[in-house]
C-alpha cells in the first residue's frame, strides 16, 4: 500500500510542477521576430585603364555604411556575353576588377552588385542588388 500511495503522490506532484516548468522558458524567451530592412544601393563604373596586357575597371558602391564593404561586383562584357571577372568593395565602397585584355573585346560592360544580407541581433538588413553599364 505504501508504495502505491507514494507513487500516486509523486505522480500528482510531478503533474503539478511540469506545467510550471514548461511555461518558464516562454516567459524568459528572446523577443520574437527580427526586423527586416531593405537598403537600396547603386554601383558605378568610373572607367578603366590599360596596363600592359591587363585591363583594370574601377568603380564605387554607393549605399548605407552597413552595405558598403565586402560587396561582390561581377563584371561582364555584354555584347559577347563574357564574364571577365569579379571583385569586392572596400570599406569606402571602392572596387576594381582586373582581367587580361584577350578575355573580352571592347564594347559595353556591365557591373552587377550582388545582394548581401547582414544579420544583427534584432535586425536583418538586405542590401539590394544593382547594375551599371559602361561603353568602352
Amino acid at each position: 500500500m505504501r508504495s502505491r500511495i507514494s507513487a500516486t503522490v509523486g505522480a500528482t506532484a510531478l503533474s503539478l510542477t511540469l506545467p510550471m516548468t514548461l511555461s518558464l522558458p516562454a516567459a524568459h524567451a528572446a523577443p520574437s521576430g527580427t526586423v527586416t530592412k531593405k537598403v537600396a544601393g547603386k554601383v558605378t563604373i568610373d572607367g578603366y585603364r590599360l596596363s600592359g596586357d591587363d585591363v583594370k575597371f574601377r568603380g564605387k558602391v554607393k549605399t548605407k555604411s552597413r552595405c558598403l564593404s565586402g560587396r561582390t561586383i561581377k563584371l561582364r562584357q555584354v555584347d559577347d556575353g563574357v564574364a571577365v571577372g569579379k571583385g569586392r568593395s572596400n570599406g569606402k565602397g571602392k572596387w576594381t576588377v582586373t582581367f587580361d585584355q584577350e578575355a573580352a573585346d571592347p564594347g559595353t560592360f556591365e557591373a552587377t552588385l550582388t545582394k548581401k544580407v547582414v544579420k544583427t541581433k534584432r535586425k536583418r538588413i538586405v542590401c539590394k542588388a544593382a547594375t551599371a553599364t559602361y561603353d568602352a
